[in-house]
């Protein structure tokens, strides 16, 4: 048997040598029942210590490269659940901030709700006033009448108490026509300033179309290399400041109010750049426009390109402007129509 034999399987060895060992001292009448191995020397040799260091280092690098897995597990294990917090703490963010909104815009509803309740109340008690002064008139007069005055001062008495109550009737009579003419005051002034609103705004829509169309007619003649280069450089000029003033705007706009500031600021700062370029083009004293059609087809270039210029803002921010500009005639003219 080798030596890892031996090593490996004691209860093998044993019988081995038992019978050996039974064999050699039977020839001198000497007989062996039980045999006891109290250990293996290997005199002049470190073989079994060499093994046994041998494989002290197997169990010591496996117990390594174990110990070493089991970090590498609770390392991804603490990964994953990190990174699991942070989803659901996204989550939750994402939550409490839908919650919050929904929660303002019923605070919202609710505060309107309660100024038209209030408003309403305020008109039935003023109803009610006016209803109470009529009744305490009457009750007065027919107080007279079983009273034990004389007929004279009963008839005076009541006649005084009749012009009170007439009085305190055409009083109520009169601030109830002039509410009713405030209103409807309101109403007409209201109705005014829309439509005076949507005219504004259409005209401002139609300005920043040709101012659109002028910049644009500019730059297509500029490139074409038919403008002067003091044009060019004014054009190129105004045309980064006007932008450069767009981006910031529109940057603060949409960080503080979002989709609102941005229409207003689009509504607001386009006349002013388009006015601008439109400045710019017409400083310059004389240029030649080249084309198969004259100068009509220039001005259907230009109309063209004022378009695309709209088209162009809603591709870049999503605002339609001359949708937004035709809700607004349309609703002003349902309103027109349903006053008529």
């Amino acid at each position: 048997m080798t030596y890892n034999e031996i090593n490996s399987d004691r209860q093998a060895f044993q019988h081995h040598v038992l019978e050996s060992a039974k064999t050699e001292l039977a020839e001198q009448g000497i007989s062996v029942d039980v045999l006891n191995i109290r250990g293996i020397l290997t005199p002049g040799s470190t073989y079994s210590e060499d093994l046994a260091m041998a494989e002290l280092a197997a169990a010591r690098r496996d117990a390594d490269i174990a110990k070493a897995r089991a970090n590498q597990e609770s390392e991804f294990a603490k990964i994953q659940a990190a990174e699991q917090i942070a989803q659901r703490q996204r989550d939750l963010s994402l939550k409490q901030a839908e919650y919050k909104g929904e929660t303002d815009r019923a605070d919202a509803n609710a505060l309107a709700a309660s100024s038209l309740a209030r408003a309403e109340q305020d008109a039935k008690v003023a109803d009610l006033e006016r209803a109470a002064l009529t009744q305490r008139a009457l009750v007065q007069q027919e107080q007279l009448d079983i009273d034990t005055k004389k007929p004279a001062d009963a008839a005076a008495y009541a006649t005084r108490i009749k012009a009170e109550g007439d009085r305190e009737a055409a009083k109520s009579r009169a601030e109830a026509q002039a509410y009713e003419r405030k209103a409807q005051a309101e109403a007409e002034a209201f109705q005014r300033r829309t439509q005076a609103e949507a005219e504004a705004f259409q005209r401002k829509v139609t300005a920043e179309a040709e101012a659109a169309a002028v910049l644009a007619l500019a730059k297509s003649q500029a490139e074409a290399g038919l403008v002067k280069g003091e044009a060019e450089a004014s054009v190129t000029r105004q045309i980064g400041e006007a932008e450069a003033a767009a981006t910031q705007a529109k940057a603060e706009a949409l960080e503080k109010y979002g989709r609102d500031a941005l229409v207003y600021e689009l509504v607001t700062r386009l006349p002013d750049i388009m006015k601008a370029n439109a400045e710019a083009v017409s400083s310059i004293k004389d240029y030649t426009v080249i084309g198969t059609q004259g100068a009509s087809d220039a001005v259907v270039q230009a109309s063209a390109i004022g378009a695309q210029t709209v088209g162009a803002i809603k591709s870049l921010t999503g605002v339609d402007l001359a949708g937004l500009a035709k809700s607004v005639v349309d609703k002003n003219n349902e309103t027109t129509s349903s006053t008529e």
